[in-house]
């Protein structure tokens, strides 16, 4: 009677059983639950900080092209004020040349129109001293030709004259001879020229020799009177 367990008995222990089953499979959704959450918050966390480190980067290569352009501005920059300052060397430059050039050709226009200057003198002498019925005469006529000829190649080249007669005197393209008193002739004009003087431009190639006046001329002092002859031949008697 009791070596064999009763259906009953048995039932109850399939049972018993089942309920402890029951109360082990939450146990075990449970843990499958935390394991899923901690693998989650692993992946969270690895993603944080990938993300950290992906902005870092970021910023890192935004401070390196910052850098990259303002070198390349400052470069440029730089190039910009060689390249001005390389303009303005070379436009000095040529500037200097065509003054050089100018200089030049203006010395060798002055040293040869002064080897003709005393011819121009002496023809302008020898018309000066020539009377209007004389003027007249063929050889005359062609001297004021050749001296027409010579004024008009130096103008050509630039050449003016210089007419003082009747001008204030001035030092800078006067050579004054002589000074003499006048009457007609205020002081500092020039009352005559000997020679012509002449200029290229406003370079004074040869100063006009003049005679300059004076001013009026002293008034005469009265000199004290000589005794009468009748006066002397009463003091011999």
């Amino acid at each position: 009677m009791f070596g064999k367990k009763t259906e009953k008995q048995e039932k109850s222990a399939l049972e018993s059983e089942e309920r402890v089953k029951e109360q082990e499979e939450p146990i075990a959704g449970e843990s499958d639950s935390v394991a899923e959450s901690e693998t989650d918050s692993a992946a969270q966390e690895q993603q944080e900080v990938s993300e950290t480190v992906d902005v870092a980067e970021l910023q890192q290569a935004l401070a390196a092209e910052q850098a990259a352009r303002e070198l390349a501005e400052k470069k440029s920059l730089e190039l910009k004020e060689q390249l001005v300052r390389t303009m303005a060397d070379f436009e000095n430059f040529r500037k200097r040349q065509i003054r050089d050039r100018e200089m030049m050709e203006r010395h060798a226009n002055e040293r040869a129109m002064e080897d003709f200057l005393p011819i121009v003198d002496h023809l302008e002498m020898a018309l000066s001293k020539t009377d209007e019925e004389a003027k007249k005469d063929p050889f005359v006529q062609g001297i004021q030709l050749i001296y027409t000829q010579f004024i008009d190649a130096f103008a050509k080249h630039g050449m003016t004259p210089i007419d003082a007669k009747g001008e204030k005197f001035d030092p800078q393209i006067h050579e004054a001879l002589t000074q003499l008193p006048s009457a007609d002739v205020p002081e500092g004009v020039v009352i005559d020229q000997f020679r012509r003087g002449w200029k290229i431009g406003d370079y004074l190639v040869r100063a006009a020799q003049v005679t300059v006046s004076s001013g009026a001329p002293a008034p005469e002092t009265p000199s004290p009177e000589e005794p009468s002859s009748e006066a002397e031949g009463t003091d011999a008697q």
